[in-house]
């Protein structure tokens, strides 16, 4: 929003304004639906291979996967910041990239990839994209605003902020 909003927010009445807001905030919801329906979906549609999956498979991949976003969110943004002369990413804007970022729509849509180009161990990693991503989509949705709050992420000057509780809407 800020890039298509930002520069002609000052032009713009305040019912054009609020419309927009109404309208991008409508898109978003809807969107975010069609991802969590396509999600559950997964769960049914495929010949998912639960006898396969053992509970120490399944916690381990819990711990391998996070693990492994914030290894490669941390050194890419190393080589970033590295490269910068200003405007660096801080270490909180990285942990807040790295856990809004888990969630998972691009690893479902890698994942159903993953049945065509190896056949004798896709359905697993579409199983095992299903069951963290519906760990992250819960535990996320209650600790976002924390998150935010922790992380310092509140912008100060967005006229899509919340006035009851100054959180982005």
């Amino acid at each position: 929003d800020g890039v298509s909003f930002g520069e002609s927010e000052p032009n713009l009445t305040e019912e054009a304004r609020n419309t927009i807001k109404t309208a991008y905030s409508s898109l978003v919801h809807l969107l975010e639906n069609l991802v969590f329906i396509f999600i559950g979906m997964g769960f049914f549609s495929y010949n998912q291979p639960y006898e396969k999956l053992t509970p120490f498979f399944v916690i381990s991949m819990m711990i391998i996967i996070p693990m492994g976003r914030l290894f490669g969110i941390f050194v890419c943004s190393l080589i970033v910041n590295w490269m910068r002369n200003e405007v660096l990413m801080d270490n909180k804007r990285l942990i807040f990239l790295w856990f809004v970022g888990i969630r998972g729509a691009m690893a479902f849509a890698l994942a159903i990839s993953t049945i065509t180009d190896f056949p004798t161990c896709g359905n697993i990693f579409v199983l095992i994209s299903l069951i963290f991503m519906t760990f992250t989509i819960i535990y996320s949705s209650f600790l976002i605003y924390y998150a935010i709050d922790k992380c310092g992420i509140q912008e100060e000057n967005n006229s899509f902020k919340d006035k009851e509780n100054g959180y982005l809407v």
